[in-house]
């Protein structure tokens, strides 16, 4: 059995082919001009070297296939009114070929949202919104999980069976896709392997000593208030004696919890070690951590108890008003890190048949959300792309009947538009020297200890406030150097305007004030100005060994960042991102150096001509450059003594033509006469033998008509060979198909979709 993953890794190898990095070079062809024998059914192409002889004899044009025209694609299941959808369940096969589960939706705003429970397969009445990270629960009882949403740069990718999918690992987005990679994180950092979700598969006796909210008989607006007050660390709780809850002692005990579920301290779940029926006093097995008034709603509930390898799992029955039988489990804490888990229901029967039976339903490793790719089945790549009718040598009318894709094939006189890289790098180098005075001795000590803890000078938390790291201090001089993360620390008396800040201490999102110490001077060390990185100097990836030339820099934010803008790239550079469990993985660092090498080895390298790699991306090449004729382009003109001028009609599309004396065949494609009808060209493919000019007579052109070769007054005069050359690629994929055929100004985009 190959498993979805095995498919996905596939695809994604796949598709890294087509990254901007990537040494493989990829287009998509098009040809075949001549009828099928049912052009309405076109015959599936066979895996043989005939038929990929045939696709270069009758190939027309080849496009060359960018990063931005390739996304990874899953099957689109709309979200539709009335209609039952899958839960994530962790024993179904939810991306089987012959029965797909449709256990995700897309909205009418572009949100793709992931089923958590159906409410025991009920019909979903009320389309999901909402972007948050906390599971959706719609007024029909569905739980979903907001997944991600397509963005507008992606929409061309949506069809009637396809939308895009997308996994981020860049380190922040300024488009919507930064909620989606919020997701992402959330899920590794806070729900990895947490438990989605508990299902009830056999309902057992009636729990008649349950109190639900829901089901009370007495006074429905306030029966269930907590009687007296609880203070946070109390172990014990009064319930109201006058409803329908039980007058026996210690019926709760073990085998039921409290739960207070509206009101000050809801959320919290407490087991029940002893009950006295007669006052409604309770003791719980925990403190409450938070405290409890007489507004506070309480419930009754059989205890699940959960066993795993994980930690933090709350759950609850769900009581059904009628049979008081549990109807379904409400998971409050999901919890993390489980990877096997086992529920029980507590109760006093002992037939098995009386018992109700759950079965724990696991989270995808890293939790809901943190993989779209994988956890949604990606197995499919769409590629898509245009051919312009109007661009120069592409200018026929013709139909064509096969599309396909080749890699690495050669251009014959004509190079592409070379491609340019941005790079955002930070400066790994940049320090700051500055002397201290004033009550310094415990600010220095906590950096000594924590190092990577972060130091900022003011009180203001924006872009330019000076942030660094500790490296070193001298007690001698008493002076105290920092790693700049941004910004430029300045010389300042003890104050309370701009104080020298540690952030995040002594607990995680509080920052302690130091404003007693005063900084004498500072000396700003191998910050990045306009003249660090220069045009024509070529930088080296330190882990990589990828190389580039440099075309452009720019510094900013005080020196410590920059973009370098860079061509020729030979190799791939690696930039900062972050990994599949949530791990922030720096990108390799990059020197940059002059070219011209001298007895004293590379010139021009210095510490400030360092940085790490942040975002690199591909700029933005030009639509329709990239786009190679395959067709032979052949000018005639009329034999000496022959004055009758050319006609649009001398020559029609997939006509057949053959040269006298070299017997070269070939298909017309395209034929255009001069406005005064003396020289024709032809534009032809399924090239048989080699064309040669020749105006001698014995060379003239010949047109099929009606199964035999009929002579025509025309001779070669100039031969335009194909941009690409035959047989330099290596065709990996054939697809058939109706014809399509061009019009006038005419545009097509072709969408391929590329499964395994």
């Amino acid at each position: 059995m190959l498993k979805t993953n095995f498919k996905n890794s596939i695809t994604k190898s796949f598709y890294d082919k087509f990254s901007s990095f990537s040494d493989t070079k990829n287009y998509l062809f098009i040809g075949k001009v001549t009828e099928w024998e049912d052009d309405t059914i076109p015959p599936v192409s066979v895996d043989s070297l005939n038929e990929e002889l045939n696709a270069w004899k009758n190939m027309l044009a080849c496009k060359r296939i960018n990063a931005d025209d390739v996304a990874f694609v899953i099957k689109k299941i709309n979200w539709n009114y009335n209609t039952v959808y899958q839960q994530y369940d962790d024993i179904l096969d939810l991306f089987s070929e012959t029965t797909p589960l449709q256990f995700y939706v897309l909205t009418s705003e572009n949100n793709v949202y992931k089923c958590i429970f159906n409410n025991n397969r009920a019909p979903s009445q009320y389309e999901p919104y909402g972007t948050g990270l906390e599971e959706i629960i719609t007024q029909d009882g569905y739980i979903w999980k907001y997944m991600y949403s397509v963005r507008p740069e992606l929409e061309d990718f949506v069809t009637e069976e396809y939308i895009p999918v997308e996994f981020l690992d860049e380190l922040s987005y300024t488009d919507q896709r930064y909620l989606q990679l919020d997701v992402q994180q959330d899920a590794k950092i806070n729900k990895n392997g947490s438990i989605s979700n508990i299902v009830v598969t056999q309902i057992g006796a009636p729990y008649s000593f349950a109190i639900d909210y829901d089901t009370i008989e007495v006074d429905g607006s306030i029966a269930h208030l907590v009687q007296l007050n609880v203070v946070a660390g109390t172990s014990s709780i009064k319930f109201n004696t006058n409803t329908n809850i039980s007058r026996m002692d210690n019926v709760y005990n073990d085998n039921y919890v409290v739960y207070i579920y509206s009101g000050p301290g809801s959320g919290q779940v407490r087991t029940i070690i002893s009950y006295n029926g007669t006052t409604g006093v309770a003791v719980v097995d925990q403190p409450f951590t938070e405290n409890i008034s007489t507004s506070s709603y309480y419930k009754i509930l059989p205890k699940i108890e959960i066993i795993g390898n994980g930690t933090g799992v709350v759950a609850v029955p769900v009581i059904n008003p009628l049979t008081k039988q549990i109807d379904h489990i409400s998971v409050l804490n999901g919890g993390l890190n489980y990877k096997e888990a086992i529920a029980t229901v507590k109760t006093t029967k002992t037939l098995n048949s009386e018992k109700t039976l759950v079965r724990v339903i696991i989270s995808p490793f890293n939790g809901h959300g943190s993989n779209p790719l994988i956890e949604l089945g990606c197995k499919n790549l769409m590629i898509k792309t245009k051919f312009i009718k109007n661009i120069e040598n592409l200018n026929f009318y013709n139909d064509y009947r096969q599309v396909g894709l080749i890699q690495n094939i050669s251009i014959l006189g004509e190079e592409e538009q070379e491609q340019t890289y941005a790079i955002d790098i930070e400066n790994i180098n940049s320090t700051t020297s500055m002397v201290l005075q004033g009550n310094y001795q415990q600010f220095v000590g906590i950096l000594q200890q924590n190092p990577d803890l972060i130091v900022k000078q003011g009180s203001d938390n924006n872009i330019s406030q000076a942030r660094g790291s500790f490296l070193s201090f001298n007690e001698q001089t008493k002076t105290l150097i920092l790693r700049t993360i941004n910004g430029k620390f300045s010389a300042f008396p003890a104050s309370t305007v701009y104080p020298m800040v540690i952030e995040n201490w002594p607990i995680d999102g509080s920052d302690t004030t130091f404003d007693d110490i005063s900084i004498i001077n500072t000396s700003p060390l191998n910050y990045y100005n306009d003249f660090t990185f220069l045009p024509n100097e070529t930088i080296l990836g330190e882990t990589s060994k990828s190389t580039a030339e440099i075309v452009n820099w720019t510094p900013k934010f005080f020196g410590t960042d920059g973009t370098l803008v860079i061509k020729k790239l030979k190799g791939t550079l690696i930039e900062s991102y972050y990994n599949d469990s949530g791990q922030l993985i720096n990108g390799e660092n990059i020197i940059s150096f002059s070219s011209v090498n001298t007895n004293s080895g590379i010139q021009g390298f210095s510490n400030s001509k360092v940085g790490v790699i942040k975002n690199l991306y591909r700029t933005q090449v030009q639509e329709g450059l990239n786009t190679f004729r395959a067709t032979t382009v052949i000018t005639i003109v009329r034999p000496a003594g022959i004055d009758t001028p050319f006609t649009k009609t001398d020559f029609s599309e997939d006509d057949g033509i053959k040269q006298l004396t070299t017997n070269a065949e070939a298909t017309v494609v395209g034929w255009s006469v001069s406005d005064n009808g003396t020289i024709g060209t032809l534009m032809v493919s399924g090239t048989f033998n080699s064309f040669q000019t020749n105006t001698n007579l014995g060379y003239k052109l010949q047109k099929l008509i009606n199964g035999a070769y009929s002579t025509q007054d025309a001779v070669i005069t100039q031969i335009i060979l194909p941009q690409v050359i035959k047989y330099s690629g290596k065709i990996i994929y054939i697809k058939n198909i109706r014809p399509v055929v061009r019009g006038d100004d005419q545009e097509e985009e072709i969408k391929l979709i590329i499964g395994f």
